[in-house]
């Protein structure tokens, strides 16, 4: 399996959500038929851009659409350009940032019917070896911090190595709207296991800058 991510500013966040969600349930349709979209997570970001409000976008799809997801997702043909002509018409607004694909290896789902409301959280930074950090990464589930800090769902991934070589890696992160402040204390990567306990950084199992860090409000889920 691979995933994309995207974000970028609209006009309308709620005309471009119910725009996203009768997409999703078109059959035959854009995302079944094109992108062969297996799961998908949609929702607001915490942050304006340039006074607009912006959306996030998570797709799960079969690896082996990987050359057709990465057509799509330079954004210049239906429906962004052409047919409803999404860009032209406002609906949603360049520049796309993040805009990538990773290959998915591990959806780890700690709560499969949370009751309350849910964020989103994506997360990129540079690695020694992939194989190394998932073992460093497996061991923090199992001292189940990331279930202290909320989250419900982790999708993980490998994403495309930097200029220089060095592997990244990607882990989206849904976890309870009531835990943002402890998410938010633990992206600051400035206490265990990051520093301190098993110390990732210091040890390098974690090598910064971070290269994505967006974070936003899950307003839709959809399993095909």
């Amino acid at each position: 399996m691979s995933m994309h991510i995207t974000a970028h500013a609209v006009n309308n966040y709620d005309g471009w959500l119910e725009d996203f969600q009768n997409i999703c349930n078109e059959s035959p349709g854009f995302h079944t038929d094109v992108v062969k979209a297996k799961y998908h997570i949609a929702g607001k970001l915490t942050e304006q851009r340039d006074g607009n409000d912006a959306c996030l976008v998570i797709c799960a799809y079969p690896q082996s659409n990987d050359a057709v997801v990465k057509d799509v997702l330079k954004f210049d043909g239906p429906p962004f350009v052409g047919g409803t002509d999404m860009i032209k018409n406002s609906i949603i607004i360049p520049p796309f940032e993040p805009n990538f694909q990773a290959t998915l290896v591990q959806d780890d789902i700690f709560d499969p019917s949370p009751s309350q409301d849910l964020m989103v959280v994506v997360l990129s930074h540079g690695v020694p070896s992939f194989e190394k950090w998932l073992e460093a990464f497996n061991d923090v589930n199992t001292a189940n911090l990331h279930k202290q800090i909320g989250v419900v769902r982790s999708l993980v991934g490998q994403g495309s190595n930097r200029d220089d070589g060095t592997q990244t890696c990607v882990v989206v992160h849904v976890f309870k709207k009531s835990h943002e402040d402890k998410m938010r204390a633990f992206c600051k990567l400035d206490a265990p296991p990051f520093v301190g306990g098993p110390d990732l950084i210091q040890n390098g199992v974690v090598i910064l800058p971070m290269d994505v860090f967006v974070m936003g409000d899950v307003n839709y889920q959809h399993t095909y």
